[in-house]
């Protein structure tokens, strides 16, 4: 079970622009990079990225009529390139 979730985490990180999945459960999963940050450092990306997985997570999960609740989240991020991967449930 352990390989599944790290090959569809993997999966995912490589697809950045699938939106929202399901991961299953009723849990989703979300990725947002910087490829289309407006902002000119990767340090102003950071935020900016967050902010958008957040907002688009809230809006699937309003559109069930539900919050959003974080399960996890994770920042990868280097000189050049970041990755924002939320993981959420809508109660």
């Amino acid at each position: 079970m352990k390989k599944i979730i790290l090959l569809s985490r993997i999966f995912l990180l490589s697809a950045c622009s699938l939106g929202v999945v399901s991961l299953g459960d009723g849990t989703y999963n979300i990725i947002e990079d910087n490829e289309d940050s407006t902002a000119w450092t990767i340090t102003s990306a950071i935020p900016l990225i967050k902010k958008e997985a957040i907002t688009k997570a809230n809006k699937f999960c309003a559109k069930k009529n539900k919050n959003m609740i974080k399960v996890s989240h994770n920042l990868n991020a280097n000189s050049h390139d970041a990755i924002y991967d939320l993981t959420f449930k809508c109660e």
